[in-house]
């Protein structure tokens, strides 16, 4: 949570926010909040809260959402989800190199080590009977499949556009060449964007209005979209060549 303080003084302020003590109302407002900065510094305030009487109120809280749930949240769950995913990639390519195990005598482990770190560096190896005793090792294949890694960069692929969608950020989840996306399919995903950035939006629209209404300011928030026409109506969409 953050949002703008008007303190006596120092002026406006854009901190950090948290709740103070258990004072909430029927509808989850708090009236006090701590407001505090990057250096140690920390002060209460009392909060402006929607429908009651604010005129003494001296921070206003800048939501996310209306939840006020952290946006962050969502990077950490998805990236610890990407960066799963590209360890299995990682394990299966691997073992699609070796894909099998050797069992052998344990005098014999040494020498089929130093085979297996030839083939590690391409170094052909000749294997003596004298290292290694005929019919005294066996090789149990793995069973990995070369297909996996293609499924696994489809399960990244479609992380990676579900995040960006939270995010707001367009993206087409498949780029195969041989399974193109249509023109609708394309839109929808876009649109998903949309308004999962548009409802945030909205959110900081409230906050430029109170700021205003309330502290006198001049605040205002807006995205750089452009505008399209589909299917005879008017739909906000964003410029893949601007930034929010």
């Amino acid at each position: 949570m953050a949002g703008i303080a008007n303190d006596p003084e120092r002026g406006f302020l854009t901190l950090k926010a948290l709740p103070a003590g258990s004072e909430w109302n029927i509808y989850g407002e708090c009236s006090k909040v701590f407001g505090y900065g990057w250096n140690g510094f920390n002060k209460e305030y009392t909060n402006y809260m929607y429908g009651s009487d604010n005129s003494n109120a001296d921070f206003i809280i800048c939501r996310d959402n209306e939840m006020c749930y952290p946006l962050v949240n969502y990077i950490i769950m998805y990236a610890n989800r990407l960066t799963s995913c590209m360890r299995t990639l990682d394990v299966t390519s691997r073992k699609l190199k070796n894909p099998y195990f050797i069992t052998c005598d344990e005098a014999q482990k040494t020498s089929i080590k130093k085979i297996l770190e030839d083939i590690d560096y391409n170094v052909d190896s000749i294997i003596t009977n004298k290292s290694t005793t005929p019919n005294m090792f066996q090789i149990l294949q793995t069973g990995v499949n070369p297909e996996a890694l293609r499924t696994l960069w489809n399960h990244y692929a479609n992380l990676d556009s579900q995040i960006r969608s939270l995010l707001g950020i367009n993206s087409a989840n498949n780029e195969d060449k041989s399974e193109r996306l249509l023109v609708d399919e394309v839109n929808a995903d876009n649109d998903i964007a949309f308004y999962n950035v548009d409802h945030r939006l909205k959110c900081y629209q409230l906050f430029c209005e109170t700021c205003n209404e309330h502290f006198g300011l001049d605040l205002s928030v807006r995205l750089r979209f452009r505008k399209e026409n589909t299917n005879g109506s008017q739909l906000d969409r964003y410029n893949p060549e601007e930034t929010l």
